[in-house]
């Protein structure tokens, strides 16, 4: 495609007019050309084609030996030892799929891999162990990252958040769903080559801060779990990805709560039932008008708690936020994503301060726009409609920051000591396992009578889903249950009793304050685990679910004020514009 018209003026520049038909047949006659020369040149009979190491290993009997100066092992071994020492990667198939990729690379390439794997045998920290690989491999594979547009030098030095890169590269592809597990299952060498180096940094990222993972589930996770039901790009007011990432800003340095928020603000635009489908619940509004007009025992979410627990308030609020139309009006959800997020954004912050103060910032109810398009069939009550909406915390209104940091100190302090127990060492295609298994169930989880129950239930099911990838892939136990605990805690329960192996990634969720306040008290004891010194799963079970169907179609009524406004603004603009016409004849 590269030759120029001048090489092939002859069969290019014809007499006939129509030379957009010569044109496109171009490149054809260019690799007709050129076959016929390398015909020429190397003739086929004195070819040889050099076979990869991989078909070595499926014909030859002996074994292909690597010497690393401290000891000698086949190849294969060779590989798995690394990929489980660098990579904490167990998983027989995996594994296999990983060495099948290296296997088939030429032999100056694997000759570089082993080089930078060698790195780990030296006797140093192994952050910086894991840092030095990781560029080794950016260099190694550097033409496929550069050929999937990846700027994988403001990468490797930091140059803004991870998961942006690995998010942008998801879209440029147009492989959301195979790329989306950074190990080299796609068959095709530059895209192999890519996801590794990718996932390689994925890793190393995660071992150097635990927020990484939550800014995973968030920024990629909740993206590539809409490849299979959305279409990429806008086609018709239907939710698609591409408005979906550009509605969040996921693709920005926005905080994780604010993403997450914005996440759900889309998807309830298209309906109540895709909410629903996406683990939102529709819960009573912060700004609902008088109580009476309600039933006595139906609370709303900023009613559970007095002053005397201005910490529970927080928890309370942390996972809700209102949905906004354009004419202000706003309808409150509980989001599972939001609960991520906020510890994301805490887990992000070095300071004890600093993450005191993010922590009650994640306490104040915030409403974020709907997405404008053309099928909007957002619900809400008549009723919930209010002008003043409390967005403070309103147990820390007048409180002081000497007092409100010594009613929250306890509890940061938890997270704190939390923190320490990473670093954590997982393969980098367990997260998207993960959040595979969790929004599959979250589809499936039963009805559920109020917001304790199902945000519970939501919990278990993320849970489980650690714990069942974990074992899975660290040990293949056979008691494991695979059924995901959509309905009960029981098959949840017999996996955490009978798996009591190396679960790294599963223990530091579970260990989390900020989940465990969420989790039914009645569900540790079962586990023979203490209850939480901080819970609000009593509370929040008195916060009913709004009753499918039951809400008005609020979009018929504000979209003829709409209309209205609209056309009155179309009428004094042709009093404006047309000479004439005067104001008397402007009919408002």
């Amino acid at each position: 495609k590269n030759f120029g018209k001048a090489l092939l003026k002859n069969e290019y520049d014809k007499a006939d007019k129509n030379q957009v038909a010569y044109s496109n047949e171009y490149p054809g006659l260019v690799e007709k050309l050129e076959s016929q020369y390398m015909l020429k040149l190397l003739k086929p009979e004195y070819r040889i084609t050099l076979s990869t190491i991989a078909s070595k290993l499926k014909t030859q009997q002996s074994d292909i030996i690597v010497n690393n100066e401290v000891d000698k092992s086949p190849i294969t071994q060779a590989y798995a030892h690394y990929l489980q020492k660098i990579w904490g990667v167990n998983g027989r198939n995996t594994g296999d799929t990983y060495i099948r990729f290296f296997t088939s690379l030429p032999v100056r390439t694997q000759l570089a891999l082993f080089n930078a794997f060698f790195i780990h045998d030296e006797a140093r920290d192994e952050k910086e162990k894991l840092v030095r690989i990781v560029r080794s491999l950016s260099d190694i594979f550097h033409s496929e990252l550069r050929t999937t547009n990846v700027d994988i030098w403001e990468l490797i030095n930091g140059y803004g958040l991870t998961n942006i890169f690995l998010l942008r590269f998801l879209l440029d592809t147009k492989r959301l769903d195979e790329t989306s597990q950074f190990f080299p299952k796609l068959s095709a060498p530059s895209l192999d080559g890519a996801v590794t180096a990718l996932g390689a940094v994925l890793s190393e990222r995660i071992y150097s801060s635990p927020f990484e993972i939550f800014d995973h589930i968030i920024r990629v996770s909740n993206i590539v779990a809409k490849a299979d039901k959305w279409e990429l790009a806008s086609k018709g007011g239907t939710p698609n990805i591409s408005d979906f990432v550009e509605h969040s800003r996921s693709l920005y340095d926005y905080g994780l709560k604010k993403i997450a928020s914005l996440q759900s603000a889309y998807i309830v635009s298209f309906g109540e039932y895709t909410a629903k489908n996406e683990g939102l619940s529709s819960i009573k509004t912060l700004q609902q008008k008088a109580k009476e007009r309600r039933e006595i025992e139906d609370l709303r979410i900023d009613e559970l708690y007095d002053d005397a627990k201005p910490l529970e308030q927080i928890l309370a609020l942390l996972p809700a936020f209102g949905a906004q139309d354009g004419l202000g009006n706003n309808s409150t959800f509980y989001s599972f994503n939001n609960i991520i997020a906020a510890i994301g954004d805490i887990l992000f912050l070095e300071d004890d301060k600093e993450m005191q103060n993010e922590f009650v910032r994640m306490g104040q109810f915030r409403e974020y726009p709907l997405f404008t398009n053309s099928n909007q069939q957002f619900n809400a009550d008549d009723s919930d409609f209010d002008d003043s909406l409390e967005t403070e915390v309103p147990s820390f209104k007048n409180m002081s920051y000497d007092k409100r940091s010594n009613l929250l100190k306890k509890f940061i302090d938890q997270i704190v000591t939390w923190k320490k127990c990473s670093p954590l060492k997982i393969p980098p295609y367990i997260l998207g396992r993960v959040m595979v298994r969790t929004h599959f169930s979250f589809v499936r989880i039963s009805k559920k009578k109020n917001l304790g129950e199902l945000l519970h239930r939501q919990l278990v099911v993320f849970l489980n889903a650690i714990l069942v990838e974990e074992v899975m892939e660290n040990c293949g136990n056979s008691k494991l249950r695979l059924t995901n605990p959509t309905d009960t805690d029981f098959i949840f329960i017999e996996n955490y009793k009978n798996n009591k192996g190396e679960h790294p990634l599963f223990d530091f969720m579970f260990s989390c304050p900020i989940i465990r306040a969420y989790l039914d008290t009645k569900f540790f004891p079962e586990l023979s685990v203490d209850i939480p010194s901080i819970n609000i799963f009593n509370e929040i079970q008195q916060i009913k679910l709004k009753k499918e169907g039951g809400q008005t179609i609020f979009f018929e009524r504000y979209a003829r004020r709409v209309q209205d406004t609209i056309d009155d603004a179309n009428r004094i603009i042709a009093y404006l514009r047309q000479e004439g016409i005067t104001k008397e004849t402007v009919q408002l």
